[in-house]
């Protein structure tokens, strides 16, 4: 009965201990945005099961949050709603958080909209450096998993390209865009993917950002405004292991 007991009270203290540890800040049963007043989406141009959070970075009050184009149906491909970190769990209770917001599109819906080049296509990886600066890769390509459905193919509509902004004290400014050459990121086959930023000055900076692809890494130096590949075996996957199962049929992992 006391060995129950000690097992019954470590078990309560290890639930206590993660409750006081991790909260809930944001949770979606389904993602939905927060669009123009003039906007209505039709069942094509949102499809609900295909808009998936995937990359997240926080500055001041802020909360920046990708949702790429790997299918069709996602009208929003970068968004941002308010983040406040002295977030407590009982505020949902209180009705003083909503804990499933709308997502905002960033830094406008205009500035994703599909098959314009100068919008984001499918934000991709996300980085902000120590001067307050998100740093935002879009591939340019679009739908880009779906072959893996049957269901058509990935539209190469963009070149892929690197855009900085000013997001300091609530700011949404463009400040610079840079457009990969064909040749370090080819906008057929690249799937940059994920990306550190280091800067040692405001202008000394390097962005490093693998290719998934083409197993490679693209660097942009900031700097000269130039960008090239390294590539290494090490870089690629193990042939013995690129072939795995999903509910029991074979799949090759490549795009």
């Amino acid at each position: 009965m006391a060995k129950l007991l000690i097992f019954a009270l470590s078990s309560l203290s290890a639930v206590v201990h993660c409750l006081t540890h991790y909260d809930v800040y944001y949770k979606w049963k389904r993602i939905e945005y927060e669009l123009p007043d003039n906007i209505r989406l039709n069942s094509s141009e949102y499809v609900p099961e295909n808009n998936i959070v995937s990359v997240i970075k926080i500055y001041e009050n802020r909360m920046w949050i990708t949702t790429p184009r790997y299918f069709r149906g996602v009208p929003v491909t970068l968004n941002v709603i308010p983040y406040n970190h002295r977030y407590h769990w009982w505020h949902p209770f209180l009705l003083l958080h909503n804990d499933s917001p709308k997502l905002k599109p960033f830094p406008s819906y205009d500035m994703n909209k599909m098959g314009d080049c100068n919008a984001l296509q499918l934000v991709s990886a996300l980085d902000v450096d120590h001067y307050g600066r998100l740093w935002v890769v879009d591939v340019g390509r679009v739908n880009v998993l779906e072959p893996y459905k049957m269901s058509g193919s990935a539209l190469n509509l963009c070149p892929a390209k690197l855009l900085v902004f000013d997001v300091t004290g609530g700011r949404s400014d463009l400040i610079f865009t840079y457009t990969f050459p064909d040749n370090v990121a080819p906008n057929t086959t690249t799937i940059l993917k994920e990306m550190q930023v280091a800067c040692s000055t405001e202008d000394d900076c390097w962005a490093f950002i693998p290719d998934f692809a083409l197993n490679r890494l693209v660097v942009y130096d900031h700097k000269h405004r130039e960008s090239w590949t390294a590539q290494h075996p090490s870089m690629a996957p193990d042939p013995n292991k690129v072939v795995f199962l999903v509910n029991g049929m074979s799949s090759p992992f490549e795009f």
